[in-house]
């Protein structure tokens, strides 16, 4: 026992430098872990609260035979001042019959909020795929976040990716849009036998 403190006693100018040296290097440690979580912490809350702006097509839903082009906000936050531009071969465009083009005298979209979207009439598969079909083409979708930040987003689309596509039966709406039809021409017919009485 005596050793032990004859050594500590001895050595002690050193081992006081060691050990600051260790609660130093402790300390940078958990001020790097510190900073390194903030980061982290501030990117989440941005991407919980940054829009995210984006298009692409789809099919739509009741008319199997034609194509949507959406605009969707995919992000947590609200988009202001949206607008959108196809970098297309224009005369591509105009030979498949292109139902949404680019236009100056488009507005932007002043509001689009968080996991909303617009959809429109893009062409029909028919025309779209008309040989040589429809080339892929590039949107270049721009809008500004809460604060006022610029964003830009380039979304690649092709119509070949629903090539193939098939549908069975119909969609439930249409289902009793036929229905109604049928049973409005069945009344028909039975007050036309009526008024012949």
């Amino acid at each position: 026992m005596n050793e032990i403190l004859d050594f500590l006693t001895e050595n002690q100018p050193a081992l006081t430098v060691i050990a600051t040296l260790f609660i130093a290097l402790s300390a940078l440690v958990t001020a790097v872990a510190t900073k390194t979580l903030a980061s982290e912490n501030k990117l989440l809350r941005k991407a919980e609260t940054e829009p995210k702006v984006v298009a692409y097509l789809v099919i739509h839903p009741l008319y199997w035979t034609y194509f949507n082009f959406v605009i969707a906000n995919v992000g947590r936050g609200p988009a202001r001042n949206v607008s959108f531009k196809f970098i297309a071969d224009e005369e591509d465009f105009e030979t498949h019959h292109v139902a949404l083009r680019n236009s100056t005298d488009r507005e932007v979209m002043s509001f689009l909020p968080q996991g909303e979207s617009i959809r429109v009439s893009f062409g029909s598969s028919i025309d779209l795929y008309k040989e040589p079909r429809l080339k892929p083409f590039e949107v270049v979708v721009e809008y500004d976040d809460m604060s006022g930040k610029r964003h830009c987003e380039r979304c690649q689309l092709d119509v070949s990716q629903f090539e193939g596509f098939s549908t069975l039966g119909k969609p439930p709406e249409q289902e009793v849009a036929d229905a109604l039809t049928k049973i409005e021409g069945h009344l028909k017919q039975v007050a036309s036998e009526l008024k012949k009485r």
